[in-house]
């Protein structure tokens, strides 16, 4: 069971060896509603580990690297605070990895992109 009122962000739930980053974007399933694309990878046991999650911005669409930073610092927050909806009934993680890839071009505000990563989010059926 998992604690929703727990909104860490810790070291363990973050995506960052190479094989499971490739193995993600090979074999994964992708779901998108603009700005976001989401692609992930179920898990195929119902073990309690957290759903490994990895940020993207696009260096094409934001050339300074402070803009690309304060994208992923929203995308984190958007993450951090609604990551229950990537959980059961049974309060288990459904996924096993998550990739969030910003695809817009444009800074947009945190209500739109909050409104817009909710709509995304529901679109992946978690109850499998």
């Amino acid at each position: 069971m998992t604690d929703f009122n727990n909104f860490k962000l810790s070291k363990g739930e973050r995506l960052c060896h190479e094989p499971s980053i490739q193995a993600l974007f090979k074999e994964g399933e992708s779901v998108f509603a603009h700005p976001f694309k989401l692609t992930f990878k179920r898990k195929a046991t119902t073990d309690a580990l957290p759903t490994q999650v990895l940020f993207s911005v696009s260096k094409r669409n934001f050339k300074l690297a402070t803009d690309r930073n304060w994208v992923k610092r929203r995308l984190r927050e958007l993450y951090r605070t609604h990551k229950r909806l990537f959980y059961n009934a049974e309060g288990l993680p459904a996924l096993q990895h998550l990739a969030i890839v910003y695809v817009a071009k444009e800074k947009i505000d945190f209500n739109t992109l909050k409104k817009k990563w909710i709509s995304v989010s529901k679109k992946i059926d978690v109850r499998c």
